[in-house]
């Protein structure tokens, strides 16, 4: 049989855990409110896609620390053009496409998920580029005029998902490569 006396040892450390246990529910919901304890999102695209397509394949994997709830996913691919040099050059980015998602996305803590998607976009070529890519020797004059002009593009993808809970949007980029 316990007496009172031997409970009353007890009662100061049963105490002491409950603030502990308190104060790392505190601290936890502070993580997730910074982002500490998000979602991380990362783009997995080809390593190259040819220039006559349409549509854009890739993958979006999704990892978290603990158990997290993904309401939105936007993916968009990004064309920056450059052209001149030093002081003279312009750079003009145009969105050519986008991918949105509002199923949401339940991720287990310490899981990944892998999100196959599919993305169709328009290229926007400018005179210069409609003649490289029309025949070969549209190709060797184009790029002639391509390196007076100091003109390039360049394509990359960007993902941004938003978390439940979470004040911190995930967000990836990636170069992605046309031949």
């Amino acid at each position: 049989m316990i007496r009172f006396a031997e409970l009353h040892f007890l009662i100061p450390d049963t105490i002491k855990h409950f603030q502990i246990f308190k104060l790392h529910i505190v601290f936890s919901k502070v993580k997730k409110w910074l982002g500490f304890d998000s979602v991380k999102i990362k783009l997995k695209p080809l390593e190259a896609y040819p220039y006559k397509i349409e549509t854009l394949n890739a993958e979006l994997e999704l990892t978290a620390n603990a158990p997290a709830l993904v309401t939105y996913l936007k993916v968009k691919l990004i064309e920056r053009y450059s052209r001149g040099r030093g002081d003279n050059q312009k750079i003009d980015e145009y969105l050519l496409g986008e991918w949105t998602s509002d199923e949401p996305i339940e991720i287990d803590g310490q899981n990944t998920k892998v999100i196959f998607f599919k993305l169709p976009f328009k290229f926007q070529h400018s005179n210069i580029e409609k003649l490289e890519h029309s025949n070969v020797i549209g190709k060797g004059i184009a790029s002639i005029f391509k390196t007076i002009k100091a003109a390039k593009s360049d394509y990359r993808l960007e993902a941004q998902c938003l978390v439940e809970g979470s004040n911190k949007n995930p967000e990836d980029k990636v170069k992605v490569v046309f031949v």
